[in-house]
């Protein structure tokens, strides 16, 4: 009686554990990004996003990041009744302040088509048609229209129907209102098609509206009634009575894709009511539900979450999870090659085997590491290295050769079921005997037995040896070192590859035979390990592995080029290390964690198909401007700051998605993995550049999702190759230009240098005639009177002498006329004034003629060259001259003008004058008239009560 107690006690822990199974979940309240507390509705869209309306807003999440829309030109949205979403992927929201549309993250509120509607609230879609209930009235929304329902079956004029609750069946429109004259409740049904009422019922009590996938209900007189369909098709009403008694049921809350109908009771707790099986599970505070539930919603991913009044939303964690006992009850775990598992509990053992469960009530003694059964007999092995047997006779002790080496707490069977020790020693039983020892190289934790039986020590300090059994004797075989990780649980993987699992190096697989060892790869914390320190490995089939860790338990999906990791124990919030699991037949996994509680894991639950939700860029910045991700592919060269926001809808387990980004271009490759959905790069150089976001998702059969976008950044204006030529062209004109002009400077510095040596020259040829012409002629006269002295009487010498003095001062003058006319310092315009008028003042003061001057009183520096300078001198002494000789006067008047950049010279005396027109015999007019020319000047003779001579030189 005692036994089968134990058994039915047993059975019920291991496999009913649902009444008494505590739920798990996770709180989204605004401090996690929730907008407002007061949750009232939750929708889908179809890329997965999930809505939460509330009374202050409502906001989008993606399982990365919250989103809220609390405002809309600085003006409350106030309380959100209902979102929907059109073919297009609009979504239109209904609001208190009115209706909006939420595109790529943007809200614009819309006036034009429902400027009407007064306090919208419920929204229902058909056909991509949309029926808005509001405090104005009932409308339907198509082809960019609004078109009112109203009861044009009135005698009166059409009456706008205002019913406050509704569902839809093809193409009627079921709802209920409220008539405040009677206080009565109006059942209408509208054909939203032929905008035309059906019927109108009138009730005495309240009307409730609830639509299932197969049919559709009413509860009216607190009775629950199903709509016959076949009469809606006709416009008449008539009710059915409902397969269930729902009046015991409670609340109705949700329906679920499963055909569980969630009821709330009057005393708070939920339950459901499957349709089909016609099962009813309930659920309380003691099972952690939440208090103050009000609505529900389940996800495409079948989450449940619950609304909680002023709580905001609780998710209820899926988890192959389930526990089996209390904690510290357990001491150890080991499985047998027949697939029996030995589960010791106090002083008791538990036997599981095809599905059968057996209770052994054994005392063990203090310090066992293992009780397993032999050819019906149990052994007991201890820590300090003792075997007995069931009666307490000592059948073998280690420390007799081995001087007390430690033993493993994990236990292995070769083929022929041969039990394996392994510690710092490995010992092989046959049925209750021990056939063989061998010391090992160092503590090992495990022996792993190969495909061809043979035996692997992967020790701690990363010697990995092989060993044989031949005959009775264990025989070394192959050795090698890997010192690059330390092993602490290891298994085989197939015929020559080895998975370890390590103490700070996570998983490694090596292919280890006779002709090599080589390191395959490596999987850590970066593909979302719970922990790099590995206690315990089950391979499930070639893609799956079931992974025991320092900090829990986790399930990897290997696949070619990713591999991700669902976390089986934080994601229920469990944080405790496994020490012990073995595989329990084909479905589930018996772990065992470092408080001695058991757990049961369901292999095959929640593994997620390929139908997982899509990804896709959530929002793009560049420069901090949100761009189109579709439209816009190339950017300038300063627009090189980019902001990728990666969502992938998924609530299973979202903080584990994995997001890894890789951006490829111009060379170089920039990686981020990790689990955050957000990826910046700054002052990218231009080029093209391929973004790829693989992202992994926990417990996924897929191997990944993967989205990608290009781009391009624009070189600057002038590293483009077009600009480059013309820049070489332009530099190259410019070179030319300064090379040309370079040249021509030069040429013309020569061409100065030339016109002046040239001018010296000239000038040395105009001195040499001057002095010829000037000098040449005095000096010959002088020699002619000298030379006929001796000759001559004594009073024609002396008159000759007088000839010879007067020639020698002319001489003089005109050779100091010379000195001045060739003397640099005397090239200007202020010094050839004074100079003449010196002159004319000496001049005129020898032949007793009076003078009169009229002379600027500021002369500008001006340079004037000494040939110029001396054709101006000698033209006004060759006038003066010609008064002194011809014109018997008796006053000279010479005035100086400058103006407007030309010096103007005028000489007058009070003299006879003389006539135009005459031939003359001398050349001074014809000598002056030459000199003016040559200076480019002009000269003016007027005979008015004397002689005037103007001369115009430009300066």
């Amino acid at each position: 009686m005692q036994k089968r107690f134990w058994q039915l006690y047993i059975l019920c822990i291991l496999y009913l554990p649902v009444h008494a199974q505590q739920w798990t979940f996770t709180s989204y309240t605004p401090k996690d990004g929730l907008t407002d507390a007061r949750v009232q509705k939750i929708f889908q869209d179809s890329k997965g996003v999930l809505y939460f309306l509330t009374r202050e807003g409502f906001c989008s999440f993606d399982g990365q990041r919250f989103q809220n829309y609390t405002q809309y030109l600085n003006q409350p949205l106030s309380i959100v009744n209902d979102i929907v979403e059109m073919k297009n992927g609009r979504l239109l929201v209904s609001c208190i302040s009115g209706l909006y549309w939420l595109e790529n993250n943007y809200l614009t509120k819309d006036t034009i088509h429902f400027k009407h509607i007064k306090e919208p609230g419920a929204l229902f879609t058909a056909r991509d048609k949309v029926i808005i209930l509001s405090g104005s009235g009932t409308y339907l929304y198509t082809n960019e229209t609004t078109i009112p329902f109203t009861n044009t079956q009135t005698t009166n004029s059409p009456k706008n129907l205002i019913p406050d609750k509704g569902m839809l069946y093809n193409n009627l429109f079921i709802g209920s209102q409220s008539i405040s004259e009677t206080n009565q409740t109006e059942l209408i049904i509208y054909d939203w098609e032929q905008q035309q009422l059906v019927t109108a019922i009138k009730e005495d009590y309240p009307i409730e509206l609830y639509s299932f996938p197969q049919f559709y209900c009413l509860k009216e007189n607190k009775m629950w009634k199903i709509l016959d369909t076949t009469a809606l098709r006709n416009g008449k009403v008539t009710l059915l009575p409902f397969p269930i008694d729902l009046q015991k049921k409670g609340k109705i809350l949700y329906h679920d894709i499963k055909n569980n109908l969630w009821f709330q009771k009057s005393d708070s707790s939920i339950c459901t009511y499957n349709i089909i099986t016609q099962k009813t599970s309930c659920y309380t505070r003691e099972n952690n539900l939440p208090k103050g539930i009000n609505n529900m919603f389940q996800d495409r991913e079948l989450n449940y979450w619950f609304i909680v009044h002023g709580k905001g939303v609780y998710k209820l964690i899926q988890s192959p999870v389930e526990p089996l006992t209390p904690a510290g009850t357990v001491q150890s775990l080991n499985q047998q090659n027949d697939g029996s598992i030995y589960l010791k509990e106090n002083n008791k053992v538990v036997m599981l085997q095809n599905g059968k469960i057996q209770e052994f009530p054994i005392r063990s003694k203090e310090g066992t590491l293992h009780i397993v059964k032999r050819n019906n007999h149990w052994l007991t092995i201890m820590q300090n290295g003792m075997v007995v047997n069931e009666h307490g006779k000592e059948l073998y002790n280690f420390t007799n050769q081995y001087s007390k080496k430690l033993l493993s707490n994990h236990l292995s069977f070769d083929q022929q079921n041969r039990m394996l020790i392994a510690g710092e020693i490995l010992s092989v039983f046959t049925g209750d005997s021990l056939t063989s020892s061998i010391a090992l190289p160092y503590f090992t934790d495990n022996i792993v037995v190969d495909q061809q039986n043979k035996y692997w020590c992967f020790a701690r300090n990363g010697v990995i040896q092989q060993y044989q059994l031949i005959g009775n004797k264990i025989v070394p075989q192959l050795s090698y070192t890997d010192n690059s990780f330390s092993a602490r649980f290891s298994i085989c993987w197939n015929a020559d590859t080895f998975c370890i699992g390590t103490r700070s190096n996570g998983i490694v697989f090596v292919k280890v035979n006779k002709n090599q060892y080589k390191k395959l790869f490596t999987i850590n914390s970066n593909a979302g390990l719970s922990n790099n320190f590995i206690t315990g490995l089950i391979k499930i089939n070639e893609t799956r592995l079931l992974t025991a860790t320092v900090v829990g338990l986790d399930m990897l999906h290997l696949f070619p080029s990713d591999t991700t990791a669902d976390q089986l124990f934080s994601r229920t919030g469990l944080f405790t290390g496994v020490t012990q699991m073995v595989r329990n037949e084909d479905s589930s996994a018996i772990a065992i964690t470092d408080d001695g509680a058991a757990y049961r894991i369901n292999l095959f639950s929640g593994i997620r198909d390929n139908k997982i939700m899509n990804s896709y860029f959530n929002r793009i910045l560049v420069n901090g401007v949100v761009i189109d991700p579709i439209k816009q592919h190339s950017f300038s060269y300063h627009q090189n700051s980019f902001q990728f926001s990666v969502s992938a809808p998924s609530f299973i387990d979202e903080k584990n998605i994995r997001f890894i980004f890789k951006l490829v271009g111009n060379g170089k490759e920039y990686v981020q993995n990790s689990t955050i959905g957000d990826f910046d790069i700054r002052e990218l150089p231009s080029g093209n550049y391929d973004l790829t976001v693989t992202i992994l998702i926990p417990g996924s059969s897929s191997s990944s999702n993967k989205i990608q976008y290009t781009f391009k950044i624009q070189k600057p204006f002038w590293k483009k190759t077009l600009v480059q030529i013309g820049f070489i062209i332009l530099l190259g004109m410019i070179l030319y230009s300064v090379f040309r002009m370079i040249l021509k400077r030069k040429l013309e510095r020569q061409k100065i240098e030339m016109e002046k040596q040239e001018a010296i020259a000239k000038e040395r040829t105009r001195i040499a005639t001057d002095m010829h012409d000037d000098l040449g002629a005095g000096i010959s006269t002088i020699k002619y009177l000298s030379q006929s002295a001796p000759f001559i009487s004594s009073e024609i010498q002396k008159e000759n002498n007088e000839k010879i003095s007067h020639q020698a001062d002319q001489l003089v003058d005109k050779m100091n006329d010379i000195i001045w006319a060739m003397n640099e310092t005397n090239d200007t315009l202020d010094n050839l004034i004074y100079y003449t008028k010196s002159w004319v003042a000496n001049f005129a003061e020898q032949y007793g003629l009076h003078t009169g001057f009229s002379l600027p009183s500021v002369v500008p520096p001006m340079v004037i060259r000494g040939e110029k300078r001396q054709h101006i001198f000698l033209i006004v002494k060759e006038a003066v001259h010609n008064i002194v000789k011809h014109a018997e006067a008796k006053k000279i008047q010479l005035n100086v003008e400058i103006k407007d950049k030309y010096l103007t010279i005028r000489i007058k005396d009070d003299g006879i004058g003389f006539d135009l027109h005459k031939k003359r015999s001398g050349n001074g007019l014809a000598n002056m008239q030459k000199r003016i020319s040559m200076i480019a000047g002009k000269m003016e003779i007027e005979n008015k009560d004397g002689t005037e001579i103007r001369c115009t030189i430009p300066l």
